[in-house]
């Protein structure tokens, strides 16, 4: 597989830019909207995200910015719950709190937790990221099961070689 498709597709289908190395996250920086399958929205939401984990101040509100007007007519015409969540998570970049948290519960809408038990708790584990991103880690806590998880494909209930950490430890 080349780099720069590995780069993508770990970033934009399973949130994890923070296991790629400097390297990779700076070819993932350099990526065009071409590498997201054209889709500015998705490009736009994973560099803000990646530049953010990367600690620049500026850039993560700009590129979120950019893909929340795509997300925001994408979602008008479509209403998938992945584009409410992640115009949820653009909105949470821009510091627009009560939008973003808004966008996140129609996504959860859509695909609640007890109706797809995969896809369910990603969306639920949106909604935690939101609220630490809008300074509610309380909140965020309050959307993990008992023990501090949420229940779903990271949970400590699977097998070892099923296991998918969600953040860094």
């Amino acid at each position: 597989m080349k780099p720069a498709v590995l780069a993508a597709y770990v970033a934009q289908n399973l949130d994890l830019a923070w296991v790629l190395d400097d390297g990779q996250q700076r070819l993932l920086l350099g990526l065009r909207p071409d590498a997201f399958d054209d889709d500015r929205g998705v490009w736009g939401i994973v560099l803000a995200q990646t530049y953010a984990l990367r600690g620049d101040q500026a850039r993560p509100a700009i590129y979120a910015d950019s893909a929340r007007s795509l997300m925001r007519s994408s979602c008008a015409t479509r209403q998938t719950r992945r584009g409410h969540v992640f115009l949820g998570l653009a909105l949470a970049y821009m510091g627009r709190k009560a939008d973003a948290v808004r966008e996140r519960q129609r996504g959860l809408a859509l695909m609640p937790v007890a109706k797809d038990a995969r896809v369910g708790p990603y969306i639920q584990h949106q909604l935690a990221r939101i609220y630490i991103l809008v300074g509610e880690p309380e909140k965020a806590l309050d959307q993990l099961g008992p023990r501090g998880e949420a229940p779903g494909s990271w949970s400590r209930d699977l097998p070892c070689d099923t296991q998918l950490s969600v953040e860094p430890p």
